[in-house]
């Protein structure tokens, strides 16, 4: 996690490829601090203006989906649902080029609308 906070797209890579463990999944539980989470929104949106940008933005798209779907899931989507719902929505319109991103970004949807329906 700290490679990818620091930029290295590299860790997506290998946080994508690890094997998900018994829960709490280990990679999930490592990218729910909000710097870990802002990493990952910061290659998300470089997917809006960059066309290269496709491949690790389904990644790191794919890894929200994963903190999201572990025990801790919940949490995470009640306290950062709201900007990572608005931002999957602001993307769905900016690549729709990106087939595998735009799926891994409509599947963000139902994880999240029930914990912000709580709020």
């Amino acid at each position: 996690v700290e490679r990818l906070v620091s930029g290295e797209l590299s860790a997506l890579h290998t946080l994508y490829r690890m094997e998900r463990t018994v829960s709490p999944d280990a990679v999930a539980l490592s990218l729910t601090s909000p710097a870990a989470l802002g990493a990952l929104a910061a290659v998300l949106h470089t997917a809006a203006t960059d066309e290269d940008a496709g491949l690790p933005a389904t990644y790191a798209a794919a890894l929200i989906a994963r903190t999201l779907a572990d025990a801790n899931g919940v949490h995470v989507a009640w306290r950062h649902g709201v900007w990572i719902r608005a931002l999957a929505k602001q993307l769905l319109s900016a690549a729709a080029h990106e087939e595998s991103l735009c799926a891994e970004l409509r599947a963000l949807e139902p994880m999240l609308l029930p914990p912000l329906l709580l709020k």
